[in-house]
């Protein structure tokens, strides 16, 4: 089966037309899933009428329409045509009420008019063009500069000072206490001290602070080395840094670990990206990520067709990896010839689709 896009002139921007061709159709009614082949996200509705993507399978009902060639076109909205991206390659499933699963892949070259409005981006995320929440409501809260206005009234008002109290009666001189005297010495030299070694103690952090240097440790850094951040948090920086190459993205990927599916999925971005640049050495490890006949890679979607075509431009690109290559395409076929067999509607479809 192959898939086209076309823009709907008659509806305009932000309106399209899928044509399905070259295969026979069932009697619909039809669903349709739209996968996104960077990182096998499915096409789903999201709040507001918008549009997101994620990691499960999604059909959504669309209304199928026969054409006098024999095939079928579908019309889709800015909910669909606003997250098209012209750079990206989908897989295109139509579900048919009774039947199997009819798979095209797509990828729309000729341009997308998109709606006006635009609520999404090419990326398929959500844009933020909503109106952002309005901030709780709180106490009323006095207008700026109304402290310093009451201080200054308060500093302007007149003082009234009370009379002072009559003068106390002199009264006979008394003899000092020697013990008394001793005391307070004692007293006033060790309040000294104490008020010495506090002073001191400033200037000294002071004269640190000048001078750059700290009396006390400098805290330990929080940052990370390279070594014990995760997976996805070296292919995160990966891709935003200044050495975005795929000998780069595979040197990376031999470096990190493949043991959970979370490595596995941010390994799979390198082996992606470095697929998609044409590089050698990524089509094998690349093929066997969307390879069913394998076992399950992180939680990337399998995909029969692309990993056979993986595995044929691995074997024509490095004759070091030719045998390796083409035996796998001939492990993945049997895989296919078998389970559909056994009754397995998508290794049937998938069979299909190879060459």
């Amino acid at each position: 089966m192959k898939i086209s896009y076309s823009d709907d002139t008659q509806k305009g921007p932000g309106h399209g037309i899928f044509t399905f061709s070259e295969t026979l159709f069932p009697d619909g009614p039809y669903s349709m899933a739209v996968l996104r082949a960077s990182d096998h996200a499915y096409l789903a509705g999201g709040a507001g009428g918008g549009t997101v993507w994620v990691g499960e399978t999604r059909f959504m009902p669309v209304r199928a329409e026969t054409t006098p060639e024999g095939g079928i076109t579908v019309p889709v909205g800015p909910e669909v045509v606003d997250a098209l991206d012209p750079l990206e390659k989908y897989l295109v499933t139509l579900k048919p009420e009774q039947g199997d699963e009819l798979k095209a892949r797509l990828q729309v070259a000729d341009g997308i008019t998109y709606s006006p409005d635009r609520r999404l981006d090419n990326t398929g995320m959500r844009a933020q063009d909503a109106a952002p929440p309005s901030p709780p409501a709180s106490e009323p809260v006095a207008p700026a500069g109304a402290e310093t206005s009451a201080a200054v009234t308060a500093a302007e008002t007149p003082l009234t000072l009370s009379p002072e109290p009559p003068a106390p009666a002199p009264s006979a001189p008394r003899k000092p206490n020697p013990v008394l005297i001793v005391a307070l010495l004692a007293a006033l030299l060790a309040g000294g001290l104490a008020t010495w070694k506090f002073f001191d103690s400033k200037a000294r952090e002071e004269q640190a602070a000048l001078s750059g240097k700290s009396e006390t440790p400098a805290a330990p850094a929080t940052e990370l080395p390279p070594t014990q951040k995760s997976a996805e948090e070296q292919v995160r920086a990966f891709f935003s840094g200044p050495d975005v190459t795929a000998k780069a993205a595979l040197n990376l990927a031999a470096q990190l670990p493949k043991a959970t599916p979370p490595e596995q999925d941010a390994l799979y971005r390198l082996y992606y990206f470095a697929a998609e640049s044409e590089a050698p050495a990524a089509f094998m490890p690349y093929a066997a990520c969307l390879d069913p006949a394998e076992p399950q890679w992180g939680t990337i979607e399998k995909d029969a067709a692309a990993a056979y075509a993986a595995y044929a431009k691995a074997a024509a690109s490095d004759p070091k990896v030719a045998k390796a290559a083409l035996e796998a395409q001939t492990r993945l076929r049997a895989w296919l010839e078998r389970e559909s067999a056994a009754g397995n509607a998508r290794a049937r479809a998938w069979l299909q689709e190879l060459p």
